[in-house]
Parts: C-alpha cells; sequence; structure tokens
C-alpha cells in the first residue's frame, strides 16, 4: 500500500499536497487510536467531508483517480472562475447545470437530487452548478453556445478537451495549458422548474452518457492498473503457447478493436463540435470570422488527440508483431 501510495504522490504533486505519518500520537488525531497498518487518508477543509478513508484496489491508476475526483466536494458551488478552472482541471468530465435565478430558492432540495447521483459516479464523472445569467457564467454560457435569453436550465457534462472517457491515471497529473470548453452531452430543459426536476431524470441522463462513454474506455481506466516489473512482464510474454496463445490473440484483437472504437469516438466528437459551432452562425453568417478562433483552437485539439491516437494504434501493432510468437 505504501509503494502504490507514494507512486501516486508522484503522480499528483502538482494537484494536491501529500505527506506521511509515522508519529503515534498525530495519528491517534486523525485515525481515532495509532494504527498498525498503512492506510490512506484524505484530509479536507469541507465540513460534509472531513476525512475520507481509501478502500479501493491496490493500484496507482485507481488511487490516483479517486484521491483526484474526491479531493473536491461532491457537487461544487461554480460561481468563480478559479472553482470552474480548478473542476475542468482535473481530468474527468464535468457534469454541469447552469440554471436560471428562479431556481435559487429551491436550490436545497434540488442539490439532495444531484448530491444522490454524484455520489454513485464519483471517480467517473463531478458535479457542480452556477446561475447562468450571474458572472461569471454569462460569459462562459456565451462559450458554450446558450443565448443571452433562452430560458429554463441547461444539463450538460463537459470537459477541457476532446477526451470524454476522461485523463489517463497512470500517467502525472499537469494542468492544462489551456482550458477551453467542449461539450459531450447536452439538455435544455426549456421551462422546467426546480421542482420539476427529479433524481430518476437526472440519472437517466448521466447513465446514457456513461454508458456510451465506457464502451470505449480502456479496462486500466475502469478497474485501476497494477504496475508490472519488467522482469514479470517479460516471463508473461514468453509463457503463451497452444489454448493459451489463441487467447493471447482474442486479446490483441480486443484491444486493438478497443483503440479503434476510441479513435472513431475522438474524430466523431470533433467534427460534432466543430457542426456545432457553424451551426451556431448559420443564421448570421457575418459572425463566422470572429468564431474562426475558436473552430481553430477546436480543430487544433482534435488533431493532437487523433495524432496520439494513431501513434497508441501504432504502438498496439508493433507489439502484436513483436510477440507473433504468441499467436
Amino acid at each position: 500500500l505504501l509503494a502504490v501510495y507514494r507512486t501516486s504522490a508522484r503522480k499528483l504533486q502538482g494537484l494536491i499536497s501529500f505527506g506521511e505519518c509515522f508519529d503515534p500520537t498525530i495519528q491517534r488525531k486523525f485515525l481515532g487510536s495509532p494504527t498498525r497498518k498503512p492506510v490512506i487518508q484524505l484530509v479536507k477543509a469541507d465540513k460534509r467531508e472531513r476525512k475520507l478513508t481509501y478502500s479501493g484496489p491496490l493500484a496507482p491508476a485507481a488511487l490516483s483517480r479517486w484521491i483526484a475526483t474526491h479531493s473536491v466536494a461532491l457537487v461544487q458551488d461554480l460561481s468563480t472562475e478559479s472553482s470552474i478552472e480548478s473542476h475542468m482541471a482535473i481530468g474527468v468530465p464535468l457534469f454541469l447545470l447552469l440554471m436560471p435565478d428562479s431556481y435559487e430558492e429551491e436550490l436545497g432540495e434540488l442539490i439532495v437530487h444531484f448530491r444522490s447521483v454524484a455520489a454513485r459516479v464519483r471517480e467517473k464523472l463531478l458535479f457542480g452548478y452556477g446561475f447562468k445569467d450571474t458572472e461569471p457564467w454569462p460569459q462562459f454560457a456565451q462559450q458554450l453556445g446558450i443565448d443571452h435569453s433562452s430560458t429554463g436550465a441547461f444539463w450538460m457534462i463537459v470537459g477541457s478537451d476532446m477526451t470524454p472517457t476522461g485523463r489517463d491515471w497512470s500517467t502525472a497529473w499537469l494542468r492544462p495549458p489551456s482550458l477551453g470548453f467542449q461539450i459531450y452531452a447536452m439538455e435544455a430543459r426549456g421551462k422546467e422548474t426546480a421542482a420539476d426536476v427529479t433524481e430518476e431524470k437526472i440519472w437517466k441522463f448521466v447513465n446514457k452518457f456513461l454508458s456510451e462513454v465506457e464502451r470505449f474506455s480502456p479496462p486500466d481506466l475502469l478497474a485501476g492498473q497494477v504496475e508490472v516489473e519488467e522482469e514479470e512482464a517479460e516471463a508473461v510474454h514468453a509463457a503463451p503457447q497452444g489454448a493459451e496463445g489463441d487467447a493471447a490473440a482474442r486479446n490483441y484483437d480486443k484491444l486493438l478493436r478497443e483503440r479503434l472504437s476510441s479513435l472513431q469516438m475522438n474524430f466523431n466528437s470533433g467534427i460534432a463540435n466543430v457542426k456545432k459551432a457553424l451551426d451556431d452562425v448559420q443564421d448570421s453568417p457575418q459572425q463566422l470570422r470572429g468564431r474562426i478562433p475558436s473552430i481553430t483552437s477546436t480543430v487544433s485539439n482534435m488533431e493532437l488527440r487523433l495524432k496520439k491516437d494513431l501513434l497508441d494504434l501504432k504502438r498496439q501493432l508493433t507489439n502484436v508483431a513483436q510477440n507473433k510468437e504468441e499467436l
């Protein structure tokens, strides 16, 4: 457990602070009594969640994702630019509730529904809300393509890049150089009032998105990834024979298909975002010139993501060729 913790600490040191405690007195303060085995605990300045203890898989990727997604509030009031940027930078898609000021009086009851759903999918999706007519949201709403005269609330799942499956938690966390909005899913709730919102409606929207995304998520993103020593890896590659070779071939086929599906999804997502930007100015083509920088940025992000996917695909094909004795 200590080795997994230290590996995750190295990967996430740019996100939060890490420390180790061997003093029984201090351990008693945090745990109630001195511990006889390693315990990973997240301590926050949060009245609802002061201390959280990790109990998941002993894998750096799984622990890193848990730390990152639990370091923020279960449902965050995104009323400042800094809170918006910090949530967008974590690397997990964000369920964003943009609502009219009329929702404010019933916000307490509304958040109960969102907290209930958020608790079920916390490691896959962050939750936050803002009032679309209150700063700083009017300017961000414009980036999201929401007309200032629109009524009702908007439910959307957004990210800072074109990766709806979230970041790769087996790599070190680095703050993105720029934070734009990419829309993965969106529903305009029209004249729906806060009283009309139910947990079932929220879950249906969230589950639909996650069901689509998880088909393209690599297994290590969903279940964590155990780091294997090179000597062990070499022994594994040398082992398969006969029936085991058939299993290896099926596994390679599965991984290649998953990579192709991810490549296709990222391409389709990029095209959809470009098309949406063009649709927004279809009735006023004179505004197209002003939208060119943001469209160019979207295309550039799409290009970088596709290049990475293609390199990963070539790497997987090379791995299959190098391990042909397994097939």
